[in-house]
């Protein structure tokens, strides 16, 4: 147990890195922005498990690529709502 829960720390840590510079690769010098945007649309009891976090902001990421009309106000993007909606289509 305590070498998994070592490899998903270590994942996490890179995955920390990683996705910041996923951001700016494919948004430009927007990237950050956009990044830090959208974890702040990530509810606080949410962040607490950052593999979901890893995980929402590489979703909404490959769904804003070419969608200029949601780049200019992210705002739009409720994360319950999108919560929601990826659960059940999960089921």
């Amino acid at each position: 147990m305590c070498v998994s829960a070592l490899k998903l720390y270590s994942c996490v840590d890179q995955d920390a890195v990683k996705i910041p510079k996923e951001f700016n690769e494919s948004f430009g010098y927007e990237g950050i922005h956009m990044y830090n945007e959208l974890v702040d649309l990530i509810g606080k009891r949410e962040k607490k498990c950052l593999p979901f976090v890893h995980m929402c902001l590489r979703v909404w990421m490959r769904q804003l690529v070419g969608k200029p009309d949601l780049l200019a106000d992210l705002s739009v993007l409720n994360f319950e709502a999108w919560i929601h909606e990826e659960m059940k289509c999960s089921k």
